[in-house]
């Protein structure tokens, strides 16, 4: 591809008409608001509607390799010929059927979909103290008794919901539970996934990984955006801390189709998983929207890191901003490319971060940097940026970094600022074509940025205020006593206007 090939990745507008996949995602999301506000209850939604997908999913399989071969041991029994094997006991029929103690069944049932299913090892584990939890709470029990019974009202086999309207259901459930609880500074809104995607341009069979990776929202988003640009597939790898976001996970990325996804449940910076020889593997794309200002985030392996990955310098105990990036550098070929999302702060904080900032100029691999409006992202209004990392710049673009200032590209709803299709289109077009666009984007030489002490402050670079209009002060109260005068003279003549009617009565 071109390097000034135009490459946008926007969905078309939508009819205003809700859509299958919109009224399926109301109704559950319906379900789910009207549940109690208990943690250990909620958090046990998105496993159930997950399995209620598969187990209709499977129904549907099940039935049709029956009709053709009218052998039922394989149609309900031979889990070689289903792409997700649900045994009896996890079938969501059988589920409806349980009268007691329905949250030891649940478990058993859940234990036994993992058994049978070697890329569900373990998903359900975060959950098992919340299931346990049920049983010995009648009114919750009886809560969820209701919450099956409304699920078995919504079917979702693959005739009714595709695979492309199954994701566009699971990210609007995904992001409604994430608003409602503290698991949203692990959610990526889907726009930004967009924007992000589009960057990387991610292409058939490169592999991409996301080492800070959430919900898997942004892992999802690239796999869409190849099949959409190069009708291919990626070999998707990801990361996760939290037990209870790696779950949500890898559930989506299975339902979704990519049951051959690795996501490990480490922390990145102390156990990064995706080792070869003892060094870091190598991905072709680096994507990731890691904690933003994270205190806690390794400082104590930093000196010592067996992997070398703090060459630029190591970060501060208090924010580990430039720790995840160099991680995700370290993990990138040399002919990779690197989009991660910080908070502003990184382009111009001092002392060490400082160090890491020249180092990085110095080393020209930061091919833009561009800077997003704020609150886009849940629970936070700080203000972020993007930056893009390419191991291996066009010879065009070195020596030379591309500041976008895109903070004004947003639109605003009641809950957070959004990017619109348009907004994402203007921000892709300027970093694709790589030059000067007046109040919104420049490419600045590292000298200039040398000349700056290596500040990287927008400021310094893009001038995007409106321009003044000045004023004459003394040609304005002129202008101001002559309508004074003006004034007057109109109220004299309605005056003898009036006092004419007057005189004629």
């Amino acid at each position: 591809m071109g390097q000034h090939e135009r490459v946008i990745y926007c969905e078309k507008v939508r009819d205003l008409k809700m859509t299958e996949s919109d009224k399926v995602a109301s109704k559950i999301i319906r379900i789910y608001e009207s549940m109690p506000r208990d943690e250990r209850c909620k958090n046990i939604f998105w496993p159930l509607v997950s399995r209620k997908r598969m187990s209709d999913i499977f129904e549907e399989e099940a039935k049709a390799i029956y009709s053709e071969t009218k052998d039922d041991d394989k149609a309900w029994n031979q889990p070689r010929f289903h792409d997700i094997f649900v045994p009896e006991i996890a079938r969501w029929g059988n589920l409806m059927r349980t009268k007691n103690y329905l949250g030891d069944f649940l478990m058993e049932s859940f234990k036994e979909l993992e058994k049978n299913n070697e890329f569900l090892e373990g998903v359900f584990s975060p959950i098992e103290n919340q299931v346990y939890a049920i049983m010995k709470d009648r009114k919750l029990e009886n809560d969820y008794f209701r919450v099956i019974h409304e699920l078995s009202l919504i079917q979702m086999s693959r005739a009714y919901l595709g695979d492309s309207q199954f994701q566009e259901v699971s990210d609007k459930i995904l992001a409604h539970i994430m608003k409602e609880c503290y698991y949203g500074e692990f959610y990526t809104p889907s726009q930004i996934s967009k924007l992000l995607a589009s960057i990387a341009d991610p292409r058939d069979n490169m592999t991409v990984l996301d080492p800070f990776c959430g919900t898997g929202g942004l892992l999802l988003e690239c796999e869409r955006y190849a099949n959409k640009y190069s009708g291919g597939h990626l070999s998707l790898y990801g990361q996760e801390i939290n037990d209870s976001t790696w779950m949500y996970c890898k559930l989506s990325l299975i339902l979704n189709g990519f049951k051959d996804s690795i996501v490990a449940n480490e922390d990145s910076i102390l156990y990064p998983a995706f080792v070869e020889n003892n060094s870091l593997r190598q991905f072709d794309r680096v994507i990731s929207v890691p904690p933003f200002g994270k205190q806690k985030w390794g400082y104590e392996i930093a000196e010592r890191d067996q992997y070398a990955r703090f060459r630029y310098g190591i970060p501060p105990k208090n924010s580990g901003d430039f720790a995840f990036l160099q991680h995700m550098i370290a993990c990138l070929k040399n002919s990779g490319k690197g989009v991660m999302v910080s908070p502003e702060g990184i382009l111009f904080r001092s002392g060490p971060e400082a160090r890491i900032r020249k180092n990085m100029v110095q080393s020209d691999i930061i091919e833009a940097i561009i800077l997003l409006p704020s609150g886009l992202f849940l629970n936070t209004g700080i203000p972020t940026i993007i930056t893009v990392i390419n191991m291996d710049k066009p010879e065009e673009r070195r020596g030379s970094i591309l500041f976008v200032s895109a903070e004004r590209e947003y639109e605003e709803t009641k809950r957070q600022n959004i990017l619109s299709d348009e907004n994402i289109a203007k921000i892709v077009d300027a970093y694709r074509i790589y030059k000067d666009i007046e109040k919104f984007c420049r490419v600045v030489n590292l000298e200039e940025i040398r000349d700056n002490d290596y500040s990287l402050n927008f400021s310094l670079y893009v001038d995007t205020e409106s321009e003044i209009e000045t004023v004459d002060i003394t040609q304005t109260l002129q202008k101001i006593r002559n309508l004074k005068n003006e004034r007057e003279e109109l109220l004299e003549e309605i005056g003898d206007i009036i006092n004419k009617f007057d005189q004629d009565e």
